[in-house]
C-alpha cells in the first residue's frame, strides 16, 4: 500500500510538473525588440517590402528584424501566433491582410513556402472575415465558432456571409474615401522654389525618369505618380491636388522636353493628356 501511495505521489508530482512546464511554455513570447517598427511605412514602400519578402523566401539578405521574423514565422503560423505579443498579433493581421488583398503573387509564394497544405492560412482568412464582421457591428452569428450542425444552418450562414461581405465592401468603400490617402509628410515642400530653380528641378526630373538619385520626397512622388495619374489623384490630399495641377501646367507650358519625357514614361498611351487637354491648354 505504501508503495502504491508513493507511486501515486510520483505520478501526481510528474503531472503537476508537466502542467507547470506547459504553462511556462504558453507564457513564452517572441522578442518584442522590433515591436516599434513602422509596418505602414514598410507596406507603403515597394522597395522595403520587396527586401523583406526576398528575405522570407530565401531570395535575398535579411536585416536583423527580417531574420527574427523568418526564424519565427513558421511557428507563429502553425500556433496561431500564440507566442506573439498583442502588438505583433495586430501587425501580423495587418501585414497578412495587406498581402492577401494587394500582393496576391507574394501571398501565394509565402503560402507555398510556409503553409504548403493551405491549413493555417485558411484558418487565418476565416478569422479575418469574422473579426471584420465583429468590428463593424454586424456579427449575425456566434463569431468565435464556425461549427455548423445542419445543412439548413450552412445555407443560412452562406447568406449571412454574403450580406456581411456586401456590408463590409460598402464600409470599406466609405473608409477608403476618407482614409486611403497618400502621405501628407511632404505637403509643405515649396513647389514654387523647385519649379523656378534650374538646379533643383532637374534633380526631381532625373529621379522621376530613372536618370538620377531621388530625395525622400521625390522617391515618394515617384512611387505614386503612376497611380495618381491613372486615378485622377483620388488619393491625393487637397494640397497635393493643387500642387499637381501647378507642376503639370508649369511643365507643359515651360518645359516641353521634360513634359514629353514624363508623358512617355507615365502616360505612354496619352490617356491622361487626352482627358485633360483643355485644362492643360487653358
Amino acid at each position: 500500500m505504501q508503495k502504491l501511495v508513493s507511486t501515486l505521489a510520483l505520478v501526481i508530482a510528474g503531472i503537476l510538473a508537466l502542467v507547470e512546464a506547459a504553462r511556462v511554455r504558453r507564457d513564452e513570447k517572441y522578442t518584442s525588440r522590433y515591436d516599434n517598427i513602422d509596418i505602414d511605412e514598410i507596406l507603403a514602400s515597394a522597395r522595403l517590402l520587396d527586401n523583406y519578402v526576398k528575405c522570407l523566401l530565401d531570395k535575398g539578405r535579411c536585416t536583423a528584424e527580417g531574420a527574427t521574423l523568418k526564424e519565427n514565422i513558421a511557428d507563429a503560423i502553425q500556433t496561431g501566433c500564440a507566442k506573439c505579443t498583442d502588438k505583433q498579433k495586430e501587425g501580423a493581421e495587418k501585414v497578412l491582410n495587406f498581402l492577401y488583398k494587394n500582393k496576391p503573387d507574394v501571398w501565394k509564394e509565402l503560402a507555398a513556402k510556409y503553409d504548403p497544405d493551405d491549413t493555417y492560412f485558411k484558418k487565418f482568412l476565416t478569422h479575418v472575415l469574422l473579426v471584420y464582421i465583429q468590428r463593424d457591428g454586424i456579427c449575425l452569428w456566434h463569431c468565435s465558432s464556425l461549427f455548423i450542425e445542419t445543412r439548413r444552418m450552412q445555407k443560412l450562414v452562406v447568406v449571412v456571409v454574403l450580406v456581411a461581405v456586401l456590408a463590409l465592401s460598402e464600409a470599406a468603400r466609405v473608409r477608403r474615401a476618407d482614409d486611403d490617402k497618400y502621405t501628407d509628410k511632404y505637403d509643405n515642400v515649396n513647389l514654387d522654389e523647385i519649379l523656378n530653380n534650374d538646379r533643383l528641378l532637374p534633380v526631381y526630373f532625373k529621379c522621376l525618369v530613372d536618370k538620377g538619385k531621388c530625395t525622400k520626397d521625390a522617391a515618394e512622388l515617384k512611387e505614386h505618380i503612376g497611380d495618381a495619374l491613372e486615378h485622377d489623384c483620388e488619393k491625393c490630399t487637397e494640397k497635393q491636388k493643387e500642387g499637381a495641377d501647378k507642376v503639370i501646367k508649369f511643365l507643359y507650358k515651360n518645359k516641353p522636353e521634360m513634359w514629353k519625357e514624363l508623358v512617355a514614361k507615365y502616360d505612354p498611351e496619352g490617356v491622361y493628356v487626352k482627358k485633360h487637354e483643355a485644362e492643360l491648354s487653358a
